[in-house]
């Protein structure tokens, strides 16, 4: 960098990033590895193992739900029922503990559905049928179903290139949600399915976005860990809930050299509740 007095003002280091080895959003290929040592090495991890595959055993993919009135909020037309994706986990476990091709094609052909052009999310930009805080773990999960199936071959490079549409179309309609300034657990969970994609996708810059931006992933842990639990309402379900997708998103970005189970977040001590102007802490509850 430029000189201060004849001597080096410092120096500068650039770090690049191209791609992480698959699978890495819900396991490594290390911690499968550990999966499986424990489903051969204890009963209660093999009765785990067995009820999750003969889940994935008895689901059949569902064609995509053409319905006006939704379930939760009647928003509009939705592809898939929200639980579909405990279905697509259990796929994925499944693939991953027998190596059983079959349980990667039923979530390659459910990718296949989700980004159909016509019929798909780029036609609803609905994916679940429940509202955006549900659409976020909804993405989180089939993402990481995604993930864990892309060792196993099935995936085409077409069924890549479709999906990434879908996946862009799902981000900027959740930067457009989170860019409120909202701090909540809502935020968080839409936070988690828009990082996964980001990393999917290869782009750090949307990556940077959502975990280290405004409103991120970093934001809503400084603003909304308080002393008595999480966000304003200190209820213990949130607390618990929110730890989860915080250990996931921690789990995922690791491998990209982010250590954020192990990160010191300053606190935020700003007057009100949220980000936003108006989540006065004594004005709304």
């Amino acid at each position: 960098v430029a000189s201060v007095g004849g001597r080096p003002a410092g120096t500068l280091s650039f770090t690049t990033a191209r791609d992480v080895e698959h699978p890495y959003l819900l396991h490594t290929r290390a911690r499968w590895d550990e999966v499986r040592a424990k489903v051969k090495q204890h009963a209660w991890a093999r009765e785990l193992a067995e009820a999750r595959i003969e889940q994935a055993s008895r689901w059949q993919v569902p064609e995509v739900a053409r319905q006006r009135i939704t379930p939760d909020d009647g928003m509009g037309e939705y592809l898939f029922a929200t639980a579909v994706e405990s279905n697509l986990i259990d796929c994925a476990i499944a693939w991953q503990l027998t190596r059983d091709r079959a349980y990667a094609e039923k979530i390659r052909l459910f990718l296949q559905r989700l980004s159909d052009p016509v019929r798909g999310y780029p036609d609803t930009l609905r994916a679940c049928s429940q509202g955006v805080v549900q659409e976020g773990h909804f993405f989180k999960h089939l993402l990481q179903a995604y993930d864990a199936i892309l060792d196993a071959g099935v995936v085409t490079p077409a069924d890549r290139a479709r999906l990434e549409v879908t996946l862009r179309l799902y981000l900027r309609t959740t930067d457009f949600e989170v860019g409120t300034g909202n701090v909540s657990n809502w935020t968080l969970s839409q936070l988690s399915g828009a990082l996964f994609a980001s990393l999917l996708l290869g782009d750090w810059e949307r990556a940077e976005r959502f975990y280290r931006g405004p409103t991120g992933v970093l934001d809503q842990f400084g603003q909304g860990v308080t002393d008595d639990g999480w966000w304003y309402e200190c209820a213990i379900s949130y607390n618990r809930w929110m730890a989860a997708p915080g250990t996931e998103i921690g789990l995922a970005v690791e491998p990209w050299g982010e250590e954020l189970r192990t990160m010191r977040i300053p606190n935020g001590y700003a007057p009100n509740f949220g980000l936003m102007p108006w989540q006065a802490r004594d004005g709304l509850y």
